[in-house]
């Protein structure tokens, strides 16, 4: 068994962004701190590396002022679409019933990779501005042993990124408190993970020595190991950056507030999926970005249900009379009502006749029984109830709903046969352990599941000696694995070469016997459970370890995932809610094969829930739950959407995303209420847009439709599947064709040097915008003030502001750019040089590097299409035997892009398959000319893996066409690729590059290739 090591892609375009906006909030901050600044004592003196020295150790500083800050928050915001905050939070530092000075929020979808980002943030502001203290603040046990994981996996990946550079980071531990004194005094990058629980509690500050030796808490208590000092003092005195994960869950209350304003932090970051206080945003990537930009897996949902009702929904009748007075009968039903939390509850409940039983009186707005309502009550056949249109009537004593126990191992069973059919789909997909004839066994996918269970006796019970016996769940996963080793569709999974007992196992807390427990997954118990699975990460997703089914009581469900689990089953009764969202988080990452490589493919890239909601409750609750955490609403286009839509000259940013959404308004593409009209008219739309946006038609379509719910979850029903037109793969034509377009060819790229340095100088001289900011830094200087208390500031005794010389305390510009643009420093100091521009350089350093690495990009890319010659080469791009495999391949497309070809009586169906998944309207329409059309002897939508190689990205081009002669003869062989418009400048800059060098791609082979709008045009 080996353990897979992540293969850390660190040119993530979403990442770097992310990592980005938050570094360069404090652009203009100097990386050394010998200029002075916000100096509480006069110690020794200043030190390198955006530190200064105190009595305790070294501490961060930051020298530029909260306006300036907030001017760059503003800039950051607009360029990501995001509204400019006037103020930052909170407006006043000194208030103490407010957060922290200074707080920048961050939000990421789950499974996106926050973690990795604030852990290469802190390498980056470590490596900008010197600041190297920094306190990771985690909710809970599982969070925390999370982020130690990664700091392991990411150490080696990190230091390579940046020049060796050593960090030492630890977990705080009460028995330990010295560690923390060792982190004020480290002059490298020091980083403490620890859980709020740490510090909460008795955070009064001004304990007497004598208070604080009675406090619970060892964080706050003098020790003698210390001199006396508590270990808060040597936080404080470090400023600490404060990275905060889970926010909502780490600082929600008053009292956690004040806890972290007690360790002084310089500024805090906000990490999380699901912000309750989104505090001056940063960065904003949200379920629909994620999903939109296939970051994350989408979900199917696995519905096993009994009695007509979703989980969340349950229905006992009670009583059935006459109540008092009453002159018309009543009833008492038993149902699930939302408690203040929004969390469904068992309650009695009296209704009558008429009621709506998820209206507010009744179950507090529960929507897991939306349409259904009290027809009517009677003495004799008791309460009448439409659920869904259907008349169901209880007698006292009789409900639906309740999950029984055929239902949960129904489920159990289901979890199971998706697991293998998963295993069926990579092992048949990949031809595991086989690539282009090869035996590369890296390629292969390990699948895993996941099962929550609401008690471990289900999965694990113990006899009077204390010997583990298996449970009835346990039975379950072993009966449903024997039948199905019976069913011929799973003949041959390498899966299924293991034992059954070998195939699953559960991860649970454990009392002092070693036996396992029911918890709520954070007590000091859940640690072995978290410690065991943390530590087996890598090697679970060894294809060749048994182990493939996870079941878990409470221990996984926050802190840990996985990329490879692609089932998620929760058992439990109807009562037992919990979050959709906490649960998806385990298993929303994308794969990885077993060399750690992450697998970008639409049809893999599922998760299947299983559980007894049914899809139209699963995803009605699902929106709420984005709606209430993250003011997400699917089939809502705000202008934030279009913010990122990028031209030469960076994104379009918030002020003409807004002018867009304005106009898709106007064209009626968009209704009042900024949902997508019913049936908009895409083939109109570039006409109604003004021309700054048409070059993005193609992309806002995208945009608008990949923001409908079915984009995101879907309904188990089975994928669309492709039929083969093997009349046309078999035609002589066809082969002939495809054995000339398809071949190899190898570019070779002219470029002159002194050229590219040149047109590069020139786009910066004419392009580039001079960013000023003021550079006068704060100085305070106070007395020092020693107690038994600890150390604090006292009295100041100056506060001036006075400018300083910057001149030697920059970035390394070409580092910075190297990193960014495929060009050597020498090449990148000559550009800098030539361009007269780099006296504006220490004007906005952040900003200037900003614009240089896009200009020089645009300038590169634009060199590289001008210079590039292309020649035929052995062998082909796309074996034309894998054409065969398309013959039944699942489509991922959504419904609308999925074009079912009209075949008349009589004629023949000219396309190679049926039907076709395509990405516009325009190709929607083209496809249908073209089987409409009678001098086209046959047509294919060239597949995705059809890659035509460039310099500046691989090429798939949209269609192959074989066109008759006026003997209906076939006669040309014709490539091409449909566009809404004929006008290169109106299509965007990498598309323009793309089109160019699949031209000489296409002439150097003697293909016929043209860009068109309509079938008229071929």
């Amino acid at each position: 068994m080996s353990d897979v090591k992540f293969q850390f892609d660190p040119k993530q375009q979403f990442q770097l962004d992310a990592i980005d906006a938050t570094v360069n909030l404090f652009s203009g901050q100097p990386r050394s701190g010998q200029a002075g600044g916000n100096l509480w004592i006069e110690v020794g003196g200043g030190t390198d590396e955006g530190l200064y020295q105190h009595a305790l150790g070294l501490g961060n500083r930051l020298t530029i002022s909260r306006d300036q800050v907030l001017t760059n928050l503003q800039a950051i915001q607009d360029s990501q679409g995001l509204m400019p905050d006037a103020t930052l939070i909170p407006s006043d530092p000194d208030d103490t019933s407010a957060p922290a000075p200074m707080n920048f929020t961050i939000s990421m979808e789950t499974g996106t990779g926050k973690t990795y980002v604030y852990l290469r943030t802190m390498r980056e502001m470590h490596a900008q501005y010197g600041w190297s203290k920094f306190f990771i603040v985690v909710p809970s046990v599982a969070i925390r042993e999370g982020v130690r994981q990664s700091l392991r996996d990411t150490e080696k990946h990190l230091r390579e990124l940046y020049n060796g550079e050593p960090m030492d980071f630890f977990v705080y531990d009460g028995k330990k408190p010295t560690e923390l004194a060792a982190f004020a005094r480290n002059s490298c990058l020091s980083v403490c993970i620890i859980n709020v629980q740490a510090f909460i509690k008795d955070i009064d500050p001004e304990h007497t020595e004598e208070e604080a030796r009675r406090s619970g808490n060892v964080i706050y208590k003098p020790q003698e190991d210390l001199q006396g000092k508590a270990p808060i003092d040597f936080v404080r005195a470090c400023n600490p950056i404060v990275i905060i994960d889970e926010p909502q869950s780490v600082d929600s209350t008053e009292k956690s507030k004040a806890a972290i304003r007690r360790l002084n932090p310089m500024f805090c970051l906000r990490y999380s999926a699901t912000h309750k206080e989104p505090y001056n945003m940063v960065y904003d990537l949200g379920p629909v970005e994620a999903r939109r930009k296939e970051l994350v897996k989408g979900i199917v949902v696995t519905s096993v249900r009994e009695g007509g009702l979703p989980a969340g929904a349950s229905i006992k009748c009670l009583r059935v009379g006459y109540k008092g007075k009453a002159k018309t009968p009543s009833a008492d039903l038993e149902l699930l009502v939302l408690d203040k939390k929004g969390t469904p509850k068992l309650k009695k409940v009296t209704v009558k006749g008429g009621e709506e039983l998820d209206s507010p009186k009744v179950t507090k707005e529960n929507s897991a029984y939306a349409d259904m309502r009290v027809d009517g009550i009677s003495m004799d056949s008791g309460v009448e109830i439409n659920i869904y249109g259907q008349s169901h009537h209880f007698l006292e004593g009789q409900g639906v709903g309740q999950i029984d126990e055929h239902i949960l191992k129904a489920m159990v069973v289901k979890t199971i046969e998706k697991h293998l059919l998963k295993e069926k789909q990579l092992h048949s997909r990949l031809a595991i352990g086989k690539d282009d004839g090869g035996n590369d066994l890296d390629k292969r996918i390990k699948v895993l599941s996941l099962i929550f269970l609401d008690k471990v006796a289900d999965y694990r019970i113990y006899d009077d000696q204390g010997k583990p016996l298996p449970g009835k769940v346990h039975e379950w996963i072993d009966e449903a694995l024997s039948a199905f080793r019976k069913d011929t569709r799973f003949s041959g999974l390498p899966a299924l070469e293991h034992d059954n007992t070998c195939l699953h196992d559960g991860y649970f807390a454990q009392d002092k016997k070693g036996r396992a427990k029911d918890t709520k997954g954070n007590t000091k118990d859940d640690e072995s459970a978290y410690e065991k699975i943390m530590q087996n990460k890598g090697k679970l997703l060894d294809p060749d370890e048994a182990l493939r089914v996870i079941v878990s009581h409470s221990a996984l469900r926050e802190g840990w995932d996985n990329p490879n689990v692609f089932q998620i089953c929760k058992l439990g009764g109807a009562q037992t809610v919990t979050r959709r969202r906490q649960e998806l988080g385990r298993g929303l990452r994308l794969p990885v094969d077993a060399s750690g490589v992450r697998i970008r493919d639409r049809v893999i890239n599922e998760l299947t829930v299983v559980g007894a909601e049914d899809y139209t409750s699963y995803a009605k609750g699902l929106q709420n739950e984005l709606q209430q955490e993250c003011g997400v609403a699917f089939g809502v286009v705000l202008p934030r959407a279009f913010a990122e839509l990028s031209t030469s000259e960076g994104s379009i940013g918030f002020e003409k995303a807004s002018q867009l959404h304005k106009e898709l308004k106007e064209a009626e593409i968009l209704e009042p209420d900024n949902t997508l009209a019913q049936d908009p008219d895409f083939k109109a739309m570039p006409k109604a847009l003004s021309q700054m946006f048409r070059p993005f038609s193609a992309e806002i379509e995208k945009i608008l439709l990949e923001h409908k719910i079915e984009h995101h979850v879907r309904p188990d029903k089975p994928h669309t599947k492709l039929k083969l037109n093997k009349s046309i793969l078999d035609h002589p034509a066809f082969q002939d064709m495809w054995e000339k377009i398809s071949r190899k060819t190898r570019y070779r790229l002219d470029i002159d040097s002194k050229n590219l340095i040149k047109a590069a100088s020139k786009s910066l001289r004419d392009h580039f915008l001079v960013h000023d900011i003021s550079r006068k830094v704060e100085v305070t200087t106070t007395n020092l003030k020693v107690s038994a208390k600890g150390v604090s500031s006292g009295q100041v005794r100056e506060n001036r502001s006075e400018k300083i010389d910057l001149s030697e305390r920059l970035p390394d510009p070409l580092s910075y750019l190297s990193a960014r643009v495929d060009l050597s420093r020498k090449s990148l100091s000559s550009i800098l040089a030539d361009s007269g521009t780099f006296k504006n350089f220490s004007k906005h350093p952040a900003r200037y590097l900003e614009d240089c690495t896009r200009l020089i990009r645009h300038t590169l890319a634009s060199i590289l299409v001008e210079g590039v010659t292309y020649e035929p080469d052995e062998g082909s791009c796309y074996d034309q035997r894998k054409l065969s495999e398309l013959d039944g391949q699942e489509v991922a497309h959504s419904i609308d892009r999925i074009v079912n070809l009209p075949v008349e009586d009589g004629s023949p169906l000219r396309s190679l398959t049926q039907p076709i998944a395509v990405d516009s309207g325009v190709e929607h329409a083209f496809a249908v000319d073209l089987q409409n059309r009678g001098d086209v002897l046959c047509f294919a939508k060239l597949p995705g893996g059809f890659k035509v190689p460039t310099p500046v990205g691989n090429y798939n081009p949209d269609w192959v066409i074989i066109k008759k002669d006026s003997q209906d003869e076939p006669k040309l062989y014709l490539v091409r690729e449909t566009k809404d418009t004929l006008a290169e400048e109106a299509l965007s800059e990498s598309e323009r590059n793309k089109i160019r060098c699949a031209r000489k791609h296409f002439k150097a082979l003697g293909v016929d290739y043209a860009v068109c709008v309509t079938s008229d045009e071929i």
